[in-house]
């Protein structure tokens, strides 16, 4: 390993640490503005109902998660709300060091991680807007990015049955980790698979048990069709909000270049309005960049190894996982910005392959990695210059860079995926595999 620079790592825990510091007097639940809950609030409430047996859904055309989060929530319904989102909250402080000690271990070679892989892994999840984001507001994301980072050490360890059940458990929470299921299909592991139908089977019975299998059905049917399909525009959704950090969100806010608008709700209305009369542009450039990333995903993921091959093809299985997670934006309309939690293995595990190899990488291809993951995990760009005042009055008049920086984090993670295509092929110009072991 090169020498990683100390001054740059020391400050950047410094960074971190006020970073965090700040999120947590600002947002936990002893706040004055414990409002910051919202939406743990409202599935909270849906759980109350359901548990009542009256319509869980508070006037929403589809559930707002599968039914495996009510479920869990369930037990928490016997108390005052405030102790429930009191659980939730603190018990993210074990989760989200958890998941971050186990995507290091999931990197190293089996031999003790020295504390400073701990470190460049904290360093990049504290500093995650996204993951800040699901602390503040106690997101189910949060529950699935531990699983997903318990599932890869899993699977290294070659457990692979528990790796199935681990993504399958995750899928049920909201659907998005189901992707790692698919790419497990793709390579043909078949334990992974059995994994996944066991705990299909045992999750059916179960559910069934609690709430009968007409709701389980009802659930099943009626989820996916609000995430996947619900694509209508909206001012305050697709084209106006940081919030939706899609494919087919960046290319809309691109589409608006013919039009010209004096201020920015103007221009919000022009572009709702151009939208709905040609949505073929934006629609048709989208199906076949979709198209094409994916066939260059395919492709770079095409490859089967047998078991046995899986300690020597391990660095190899680590990148194809951080790009399936990449793939995530792209194949999908409905990509909100706290997502991007999900995507934060993919950024620990390039940066700890920064880390190992850091002479073996220029200094080019290190700025492209720092400029993903700033645009992508600090708070939005267009955000940050109104908390700056003499910046402020300058982003109210000139709406035009911020309105093209709402898809800067999409930016990122495309960045990101060349990252973890170059990782890939300056390894395959090495002998041996990623290790980060204490010894070197």
């Amino acid at each position: 390993m090169g020498k990683f620079p100390k001054g740059v790592f020391l400050f950047l825990i410094f960074f971190s640490l006020l970073r965090l510091e700040f999120n947590v007097a600002k947002y936990n639940p002893t706040h004055a503005q414990w409002a910051r809950g919202g939406e743990f609030t409202e599935v909270y409430r849906s759980a109350v109902e359901l548990k009542k047996g009256n319509s869980p859904f508070a006037g929403r055309p589809h559930p707002l998660h599968p039914l495996l989060y009510f479920l869990i929530l369930q037990p928490f319904t016997y108390f005052k709300y405030k102790y429930a989102a009191y659980f939730f909250y603190f018990s993210q402080f074990i989760i989200f060091p958890a998941a971050i000690f186990f995507l290091v271990k999931a990197v190293s070679d089996g031999n003790p991680p020295p504390p400073a892989a701990y470190g460049i892994a904290a360093i990049l999840a504290i500093n995650s807007q996204p993951l800040l984001e699901t602390l503040s507001r106690y997101k189910v994301e949060g529950l699935e990015f531990f699983l997903i980072s318990l599932a890869l050490l899993a699977f290294k360890r070659k457990k692979d049955l528990l790796t199935g059940a681990l993504l399958f458990i995750a899928f049920n929470l909201k659907y998005y980790p189901g992707i790692l299921i698919v790419y497990f299909m793709v390579k043909r592991e078949l334990k992974v698979l059995a994994g996944v139908g066991i705990t299909a089977l045992v999750l059916l019975f179960v559910l069934a048990a609690f709430y009968g299998l007409e709701k389980v059905w009802f659930f099943t049917l009626q989820h996916p069709f609000g995430y996947f399909f619900d694509t209508a525009p909206t001012i305050d959704g697709t084209f106006s909000s940081l919030e939706w950090q899609s494919l087919h969100a960046a290319i809309n806010r691109l589409s608006i270049l013919s039009v010209s608008a004096s201020d920015f709700s103007a221009l919000v209305r022009e572009v709702v309005t151009l939208s709905l009369t040609r949505p073929w542009l934006s629609l048709g450039l989208a199906i076949f960049l979709k198209i094409f990333l994916g066939g260059l995903y395919f492709y770079f993921i095409r490859n089967h190894w047998a078991m046995n091959q899986r300690e020597e093809k391990w660095p190899f299985y680590l990148l194809e996982i951080s790009l399936t997670l990449l793939m995530l934006p792209v194949f999908l309309h409905y990509f909100r910005h706290h997502y991007g939690i999900l995507i934060l293995p993919a950024f620990v595990i390039t940066g700890l392959v920064l880390y190992q190899r850091w002479n073996l990488f220029r200094l080019k291809e290190k700025i492209l990695f720092g400029t993903a993951y700033f645009l992508s995990g600090v708070e939005g760009p267009p955000e940050l210059l109104y908390h700056i005042p003499p910046l402020a009055g300058w982003a109210e008049n000139y709406w035009w860079p911020l309105y093209l920086g709402m898809s800067f984090p999409f930016y990122g993670y495309l960045l990101l995926g060349g990252c973890v295509i170059l990782c890939s092929l300056k390894l395959l110009q090495l002998s041996s595999p990623i290790a980060i072991t204490s010894n070197q």
